[in-house]
């Protein structure tokens, strides 16, 4: 028969090696679509937030940090082309920006293309999709481009 002692000496150490096995699921590495859409959806509150005020344009700044100079210089050439190339926000693909389009904001990945995601935008009745392309850099996940109907597709 086993004493005392040894019994709680062999639950302690089975308790011990147990705590050593397992992993904690919260201290895991997260997947590159899991950060990838972790950006998008940081990138998408502050440039919701920040454009929904009239005439409270800031998003240069937050374009800086989630896109890369590729796409920025893309977006200026659109910008600054004759009137009718571009007559709506490039991330959003409308005219309108409200704070209410983060209540029902979505991200997805595409299934064939592993740089593609696409944002579900909606407002009120409407729903629409912005399709773009996320490439790591140095820093992290960046915008690499956003695709423009009539343009791009």
């Amino acid at each position: 028969m086993r004493t005392k002692k040894q019994i709680i000496f062999f639950a302690i150490g089975l308790i011990f090696f147990c705590a050593l096995g397992c992993k904690n699921i919260s201290a895991q590495e997260k997947s590159p679509e899991e950060k990838v859409k972790e950006m998008l959806k940081t990138f998408y509150t502050n440039y919701i937030t920040m454009n929904s005020g009239v005439g409270y344009n800031k998003s240069d700044s937050i374009q800086r940090l989630y896109c890369t100079k590729k796409l920025i210089d893309y977006i200026n050439k659109l910008y600054s082309e004759p009137p009718g190339k571009v007559d709506s926000d490039v991330f959003l693909k409308s005219q309108m920006v409200d704070i209410k389009m983060l209540e029902h904001l979505e991200f997805g990945k595409d299934p064939y293309k592993d740089d593609l995601y696409y944002v579900y935008l909606t407002y009120g009745m409407w729903r629409w999709t912005v399709k773009l392309s996320v490439v790591k850099e140095s820093e992290g996940y960046k915008i690499n481009h956003v695709f423009i109907p009539g343009i791009d597709e």
